[in-house]
């Protein structure tokens, strides 16, 4: 869920990060310097979309595998709430019909 949340938001950070990163090597700024990750800056940013994509491809995966346990999981519910309306309302009718709302003996 949070994966799908923030999937334009990534995705639209990585171009910007890109071109600042364009315009310091184009200024002559050493962007091999600074490590991220064990990895240099410049190795970092033009690899961070492959990774985002391979993290947004291993949820929608793993979401896929788990769906058909999340619908198992819903008709279970939806059975267990059916019986348990049938109790209740047999439960409604035996006690209306058979609870002492009045008496019938010597009241002396």
């Amino acid at each position: 869920r949070d994966v799908r949340k923030k999937e334009h938001s990534v995705s639209e950070l990585i171009k910007p990060l890109q071109d600042c990163l364009h315009l310091l090597k184009t200024y002559g700024v050493d962007i091999h310097g600074p490590k991220i990750d064990g990895m240099n800056l410049q190795d970092f940013v033009e690899e961070a979309p492959l990774t985002w994509e391979s993290v947004m491809k291993k949820t929608f995966q793993k979401k896929e595998e788990i769906l058909p346990f999340q619908l198992q999981s819903v008709e279970t519910l939806k059975s267990d709430l059916d019986d348990f309306v049938v109790t209740i309302k047999n439960f409604r009718r035996d006690f209306r019909a058979e609870a002492p709302f009045a008496f019938d003996g010597d009241s002396s």
